[in-house]
């Protein structure tokens, strides 16, 4: 069974950079989430060669329940989510960082039950 990655703040830098080195392996699949999917030209090349990686329109402003849809369907969980979106307010170590602010950075479940165990990643890494 394939691993399963979820990374933000994708089309660029650190993200762009997990995707293109987490898409050389075997057994991973990856969602990259980016806020405007046209922007994202290197990333949108990488899915277009490796069928692992599916590139996801996503706002920190959305409820979560779009990207948590398309996950519950296609793999019904996430083994590591790399937070490297902007939206940290809180920079401390995450033994740290109070399960709120996990929760405010990034809300995998949305408000109705799809399914997806609240914390389901064994790893959550907060760039």
């Amino acid at each position: 069974m394939a691993t399963v990655y979820l990374v933000t703040g994708a089309n660029s830098g650190l993200g762009l950079e997990f995707v293109r080195q987490l898409s050389q392996k075997n057994d991973v699949f990856i969602y990259a989430t980016v806020k405007d999917i046209s922007k994202a030209t290197e990333l949108n090349e990488i899915a277009s060669k490796r069928k692992i990686v599916q590139v996801v329109a996503y706002q920190s402003e959305d409820d979560g329940s779009y990207l948590a849809g398309i996950i519950a369907k296609g793999h019904g969980k996430v083994d590591t989510i790399i937070a490297n979106a902007d939206v940290a307010e809180v920079l401390r170590p995450g033994a740290d960082t109070p399960r709120s602010e996990f929760r405010r950075i990034f809300e995998l479940r949305p408000k109705d039950d799809l399914s997806l165990p609240e914390y389901s990643p064994t790893a959550f890494v907060i760039f």
